[in-house]
């Protein structure tokens, strides 16, 4: 039978986040207030980068200046640019091996 080590309260991964960051209340609010920022500035992310974006290989400046996200459509068109640059067409597959 293994004996089961009990570690000391303040060592505890429960214990000893509650006694970082919610051991005052000044602590508690500015984590509360941290975690609100950075789940705002990731929901802005993601709906400036993925749920408003413009994905269409056509679209033109108007449709991406009417939308409020980013326009992809550069990434589709000049993919081949972004990836290998001015390398000869014909021997883009070496930089792809």
């Amino acid at each position: 039978m293994t004996a089961m080590i009990r570690l000391p309260a303040r060592q505890r991964p429960l214990s000893r986040l509650r006694a970082d960051y919610f051991g005052s209340w000044g602590s508690a609010l500015l984590t509360l207030t941290s975690a609100a920022f950075l789940l705002w500035l990731l929901w802005s992310m993601l709906s400036w980068a993925v749920l408003n974006a413009t994905f269409q290989a056509d679209a033109t400046q108007e449709i991406c200046a009417a939308r409020e996200g980013a326009c992809w459509s550069v990434i589709a068109v000049r993919w081949r640019v972004i990836l290998f640059g001015i390398y000869p067409y014909d021997e883009q597959w070496r930089s792809a091996l």
